[in-house]
């Protein structure tokens, strides 16, 4: 089965925030759906169109086609799709801007 490269993050809102960078397979993926996590999907709409997104999964783009971003609007958005404490997935293309996402949300909420 073909390897997604994702970031799942974990505790990403509590106080004592902890990232857990890592790939997932497909099948790791369909568990934490399953389990209720949810998968955020930080690329372009570009991207979506050309390979498709993962079904339930939320469409937050991070970075701007120019490159740049603002991250409190982007925690905003990610606040109404995860509470305080829950894990979540984050999901691009190479795992470079979720790894980035990710030590973001650890230095900024850690």
């Amino acid at each position: 089965m073909r390897r997604i490269l994702l970031v799942l993050i974990l505790s990403l809102l509590s106080l004592n925030a902890l990232a857990e960078l890592g790939e997932l397979s497909g099948t790791e993926v369909k568990t934490l759906i399953d389990e209720g996590v949810p998968v955020i999907d930080v690329r372009t709409a570009e991207e979506w169109r050309e390979t498709g997104i993962i079904e339930g999964s939320h469409l937050i783009t991070f970075y701007t086609s120019d490159g740049k971003f603002d991250a409190d609007a982007w925690l905003m958005e990610l606040s109404k799709v995860a509470e305080p404490g829950e894990p979540i997935v984050l999901v691009c293309r190479s795992g470079r801007r979720s790894g980035e996402i990710g030590r973001l949300l650890d230095s900024t909420l850690g």
